[in-house]
Order: C-alpha cells, then sequence, then structure tokens
C-alpha cells in the first residue's frame, strides 16, 4: 500500500511540474503573438493541466474529497475563513513590507491600466492558481503523504517543502524557500483553524496572489 502511495505522489507530482514548467516556457514563447484573449485563457490552461496527472492518480487511489480537505459543513463559513486569511496575509506579508520601504522586494512587476484587468487578476488567482496549487499540494501531496502514515506535522513539513521546490524553476532558491514558508503557513491554517477547508485556502491563496498587484497600484 504505502509503495502504491510513494509511486502515486511521485508520478503525480512529476506530471504536475512538467505541466507547469512546460506551460510556462511555452506562455513565455507565443505570449507576444496573442491576442489578449488568448493570454488569458492560455494563463488558466496552463495551470488547470497541472491538474491532471495527480486526478488520474486520485481516481486510481480512490482518493475522497475530505483526505483533500474539502468539507459540506458550514461553506458559507469556510468562504470567509477563506477572505479573511486572505486579507490577513496581504496585510502582514505586502503592505508592511511597503510601509518599511521594502516593496521592491514583495512587487510582482504586474501592472495594470484597467479596472477589470483587477477583476480578472483576481479570477485567476483564485480559480487557477490557488484553486490548482491548494487541490495539488494541500490536497492531493497532504492525501499521500497521510496516508503512508506521515503525522500533521510531518506531512506540513513536507508538503511545504515541495511546494518551495516547486516554483523553484521561476524564481531561484529565494522564491522556493519564501513559497515553502507560505505553504507551511497555510497548512496550518487547515490544522489548526476550525471550519477551515482546502475552499478557504484556495480563497485566501488567490486574494493574497492578487492584493499583490493591487497594493503595487496603491503604493507604488
Amino acid at each position: 500500500m504505502k509503495k502504491k502511495e510513494w509511486a502515486g505522489l511521485a508520478i503525480g507530482m512529476a506530471g504536475a511540474a512538467a505541466f507547469s514548467f512546460g506551460g510556462l516556457q511555452l506562455y513565455l514563447k507565443y505570449r507576444d503573438g496573442m491576442p489578449l484573449w488568448g493570454n488569458m485563457l492560455i494563463n488558466f490552461l496552463r495551470f488547470w493541466l497541472c491538474l491532471l496527472v495527480p486526478a488520474i492518480i486520485a481516481a486510481w487511489l480512490k482518493d475522497r474529497g475530505r483526505e483533500y480537505g474539502f468539507s459540506k459543513e458550514h461553506p458559507g463559513k469556510q468562504v470567509l475563513i477563506g477572505i479573511a486569511l486572505g486579507l490577513g496575509m496581504s496585510l502582514v506579508f505586502t503592505l508592511v513590507p511597503y510601509l518599511l520601504g521594502a516593496g521592491e522586494m514583495v512587487n510582482n512587476g504586474k501592472t495594470f491600466r484597467h479596472g477589470w484587468h483587477y477583476i480578472y487578476e483576481f479570477v485567476y488567482c483564485i480559480a487557477a492558481v490557488g484553486m490548482v496549487e491548494e487541490i495539488v499540494f494541500r490536497g492531493f501531496a497532504w492525501a499521500r503523504l497521510k496516508r503512508i502514515g506521515w503525522t500533521d506535522w510531518a506531512a506540513l513539513a513536507g508538503t511545504s517543502v515541495l511546494f518551495g521546490l516547486f516554483h523553484f524553476p521561476a524564481g531561484g532558491w529565494i522564491q522556493a524557500v519564501c513559497t515553502g514558508l507560505i505553504g507551511a503557513l497555510l497548512c496550518f491554517f487547515r490544522m489548526r483553524i476550525r471550519n477551515c477547508t482546502t475552499l478557504s485556502l484556495i480563497i485566501c491563496h488567490g486574494i493574497y496572489d492578487a492584493m499583490i498587484t493591487v497594493w503595487a497600484a496603491v503604493m507604488g
């Protein structure tokens, strides 16, 4: 059984990483020749494709939604918790650095000219980035490690290391370490906050990411 779980984890992570890296390279290569709507669509697709291999593994190993941190109980509370946590993280990890004069450290380099671009950014960060990364790491990888027999704290550490390494090709070791720490915090939220589910983390993650661009516009 453990061999199956280890194999599923390895194949699922490799598949997600391959689609992530490959999708990013194709996007960077062809984005200049694409219309705006094409850029937006490809952005969503390149993230959603990262779920393909983990989804196949999850079906093979007969995973359940609850193992991934999903719950049907108190959906309204789950959403509100996600919003509150996302805004809280944004204030602490993005606004505070700006106020301390270190805004360039948290600026993602995005600049928008129209209000609807910010709406798109929130939808993209929640429905693509947040959804895929939370399901893959705080869902799929977490479930694999727990089935293998790891404790909650060990699974927190393991999934956070994987989350950091997932971002290494795009941002190097600094990005990997910072992202891994954020992943650990997200795991901690789910472990310790009542009614904080993977849905909450998807919303939290998306709002935190999207607010980086908002603060850049406000504080820049």
